[in-house]
């Protein structure tokens, strides 16, 4: 799945949790059965195939090559989902469905499968990674719904989606608050270190983000704001349930739909 889905999460990849007050140091897993998806379609490109090329807007940087089920080399570093690439295969088994494999050294790294339901109403996206940071595959399913038909004689997969459901591994996210000091990590090997309401700090892990800054807006609210080479990708603004145990987080995205979903504490 990429981040920032969770992108937005996916997309995304998902949203760092931190605070300055001792209540929100240690684990955090998020529920991904409350989920929402808010504003425009979930982006994932609306024109994936196209001249018999597949078309990665999602790749840093997006990328098109061949897709005639061959392994097609790329010139420079190339990331998918976090992880470094050097080859794609993408192979269009009908005109609902599409694989797509992600190579680093000869190694499959991540394989997505889409596949448009008989309607052309609703469409999966299932992918799983290999390798990061182990070798124990980590698959995951965005289930969509068409916002628009794409061009016509195109391939079913063309148009744009809006995601309504997130099935997989929840993200997990561990945290420690020294002063105006913030800690966070993943087991996926993202980190970062913060100060409160102080310069950006570098985000070491996500090839959509290289920096945050971190501010407290009250006692129980924070707010992120996440950023790729200077740009602004994400705000994010996180507040503290009453009893301690659950946050809300509401992600504002430049390129993609704005998310909210609750985590709870482990």
């Amino acid at each position: 799945m990429s981040k920032k889905v969770l992108a937005a999460i996916l997309m995304v990849g998902l949203v760092p949790l931190v605070c300055a007050q001792s209540r929100f140091d240690g684990t955090w897993k998020y529920d991904l059965s409350t989920i929402q998806w808010i504003g425009h379609g979930e982006g994932h490109g609306e024109m994936l195939l196209h001249d018999g090329l597949y078309d990665c807007q999602r790749c840093d940087p997006p990328m098109k090559v061949k897709a005639d089920g061959t392994d097609q080399k790329l010139n420079g570093n190339v990331t998918r989902d976090g992880m470094s690439v050097d080859a794609v295969n993408a192979k269009v088994a009908d005109d609902r469905n599409l694989e797509v494999t992600y190579k680093k050294d000869g190694k499959i790294v991540r394989v997505e499968k889409r596949a448009v339901a008989a309607d052309g109403a609703t469409s999966t996206l299932t992918w799983t990674n290999y390798g990061k940071p182990d070798d124990t595959p980590r698959t995951g399913t965005l289930t969509f719904k068409r916002v628009a038909q794409g061009p016509a004689g195109t391939h079913l997969v063309n148009g744009q989606w809006r995601a309504v459901k997130l099935e997989g591994e929840a993200p997990i996210q561990s945290y420690r608050v020294t002063g105006n000091k913030v800690e966070m990590r993943t087991p996926k090997g993202d980190w970062y270190v913060a100060i409160l309401d102080g310069p950006k700090a570098r985000y070491q892990g996500d090839s959509q983000v290289d920096s945050v800054s971190v501010k407290m807006l009250n006692e129980n609210t924070l707010q992120e704001q996440m950023t790729k080479k200077d740009k602004v990708v994400f705000v994010n603004t996180l507040t503290l349930a009453a009893d301690g145990q659950s946050v809300e987080i509401a992600t504002k995205s430049t390129e993609g739909p704005d998310v909210k979903i609750v985590a709870r504490k482990q």
